[in-house]
């Protein structure tokens, strides 16, 4: 917050935009979570669907899972910053 005030944002311009900041990574990770979750479901649902089927659901539990690791390192970014 202090970079924000020497930049030349007032102190509670830099209140707000750390504010958003925080609860789009909020977001974000409820995101990541329910797609993990969902992949995790796949997985087991892929041993109890059509043998047709089978590839597909595990295959879309694997890209779920991948997903939800990918975002939250892309977006977010990394976790040892300042606060």
């Amino acid at each position: 917050m202090c970079d924000e005030v020497a930049r030349g944002h007032t102190l509670g311009e830099a209140f707000v935009e750390s504010r958003g900041a925080k609860l789009s990574n909020i977001v974000i990770a409820v995101v990541a979570i329910a797609l993990f979750l969902f992949g995790i479901l796949c997985f087991g649902l892929a041993f109890q669907v059509d043998e047709a089927w089978r590839f597909l659901t595990f295959l879309g539990g694997i890209l779920a899972c991948t997903a939800a690791l990918f975002i939250p390192m892309t977006f977010i970014g990394r976790s040892n910053r300042s606060w």
